[in-house]
């Protein structure tokens, strides 16, 4: 049993292994750095600005954005190479990612500092840190991070390509099957072994997979029949399958049969994991640890075990068309347009003006149509209908984007947003949202350059509590 809070030690464990990184890495410190502005600072509005933005995604000290025209622009820190422009200085404002030009998908390690992009053809690059084979070029008796997009062997035929926090990506082919490289820990690859490899290995015995999703040293596979299927780490019974048992091979998640997606959540500590399935019919069921009332079913699982080893439906949810997780808590989209959130609510991430963990779905306030969200660590954010976005929960460097840095228990107005298109958050208390005219606005933890506004915050505070606009890779 864990009764330890979130807050103690979810953020101790990421903040902590985020520091290690740094240091095993020899990251640059942004200190290093001259540029500085005060808190909420912006460059003037005669900068140009980046455009052309499809989607952001972000890892533990970097954010990248893919271009609707094929290219990847990133910017922050750059220890390992993740930038991907060729050196391992840190840039507050974007860098283009050499050579690519027809990349379609993306995805980073947000536990760590690699990422890798899906290319029109099939093929898969990545870069950023090696140091259990997550670039899988057959590299790593060479080098533990490459600052260049390097080629995945052996993978021509991806549709997509995931990652679970712990240095591991997968590749889901057009054939339905699946292929996974880097960290081997618990049976993460999935391949009947806990080694890792640095060249992609494949999934035994899937064929028929529609999408993969991870969550720290485990995956699981939605399948065209509707079922559900996972591997790794089985710690609290995240593996779905009936047992705390870790597998090195798929094994079919118990008693569903008509799932649309899974979400994984993403924000909890390495030692914690809980998975929820999108069902056809709009109901969610949930599985693994759920100490704090994040299996949605009324039961806070503190005495005994703290964890569900089969899947359990949420109580009360029968429209959801979206799921979202944030730190032991998870927020489901109802086709009405409002939001409902369940579990962990210590920093007010659940929405519903208080603080108090709920096991059952609670309403977040004032959200009456939402069309997507996005999670950070223990904060949420929603795009509106109308372009505005609201964000709620944790927020010690403004990362809820209002103005202040007060926890927000219901959800507030991110300022100066009228015309979102959608929100994405990185792990590190940073989030971005994309606009309607294909630009990018990013507040929160900036002491990276994770911001892109030209600007490392550094000197008194270390964030921007207000966007910001991201500008043109330089």
């Amino acid at each position: 049993m864990r009764k330890t809070s979130v807050v103690a030690a979810s953020f101790v464990i990421l903040v902590s292994g985020l520091l290690a990184i740094g240091a095993q890495s020899g990251r640059q410190a942004a200190a290093d750095v001259p540029l500085t502005a005060p808190q909420g600072g912006a460059l003037p509005a005669s900068k140009p600005l980046l455009t052309g933005v499809k989607l952001v995604v972000g890892d533990a000290y970097s954010t990248c954005a893919l271009l609707l025209a094929g290219g990847v622009d990133c910017w922050g820190g750059n220890g390992v190479g993740e930038l991907g422009d060729g050196t391992n200085a840190p840039s507050a404002v974007p860098k283009v990612v050499t050579g690519i030009t027809k990349a379609v998908a993306l995805t980073g390690d947000n536990n760590g500092s690699a990422f890798c992009a899906l290319l029109s053809t099939g093929g898969v690059v990545c870069w950023g840190s090696n140091h259990l084979g997550e670039l899988g070029n057959g590299s790593i008796a060479t080098t533990n991070w490459s600052d260049v997009p390097v080629v995945v062997k052996g993978i021509t035929d991806a549709k997509a390509v995931v990652n679970n926090s712990y240095a591991t990506f997968c590749a889901v082919h057009a054939t339905g099957s699946v292929s996974c490289w880097g960290g081997g820990s618990y049976g993460a690859l999935g391949n009947g072994s806990t080694l890792n490899a640095d060249v992609p290995v494949h999934v035994t015995g899937l064929t028929a997979v529609k999408s993969v999703v991870g969550v720290f040293a485990s995956f699981c596979a939605v399948l065209t029949s509707g079922k559900v299927s996972c591997w790794g780490n089985n710690q609290d019974g995240r593996l779905g399958n009936g047992t705390t048992i870790d597998s090195s091979v798929p094994v079919t998640v118990k008693n569903i049969t008509n799932a649309l997606s899974v979400m994984p959540d993403v924000s909890n500590s390495n030692f914690n994991g809980t998975y929820c399935a999108l069902l056809a019919t709009g109901h969610v069921d949930c599985w693994g640890f759920g100490f704090y009332g994040e299996i949605g079913n009324g039961t806070f699982y503190t005495t005994g075990t703290d964890s569900v080893d089969v899947p359990s439906p949420v109580t009360g949810i029968s429209s959801a068309t979206l799921l979202t997780s944030g730190g032991a808590s998870f927020c489901a989209r109802l086709t009405t347009g409002h939001v409902k959130c369940w579990g962990n609510n210590s920093e007010g991430q659940l929405g519903n003006g208080g603080f108090t963990n709920s096991a059952v779905p609670v309403s977040a306030l004032s959200i009456t149509n939402a069309v997507s969200f996005s999670s950070d660590f223990l904060s949420e954010c929603a795009t509106l209908a109308t372009g505005i976005v609201k964000c709620w929960g944790y927020n010690s460097v403004g990362q809820v984007g209002n103005g202040t840095t007060t926890n927000a228990s219901s959800p507030v107005t991110v300022k100066t947003i009228s015309n979102a298109a959608s929100v994405t958050g990185n792990t590190y208390l940073t989030n971005c949202a994309v606009l309607t005219t294909a630009n990018l606005d990013c507040w929160g933890y900036g002491q990276d350059g994770e911001l892109g506004n030209g600007i490392f915050y550094n000197t008194t505070t270390s964030y921007s509590d207000v966007p910001v606009a991201v500008l043109a890779a330089a």
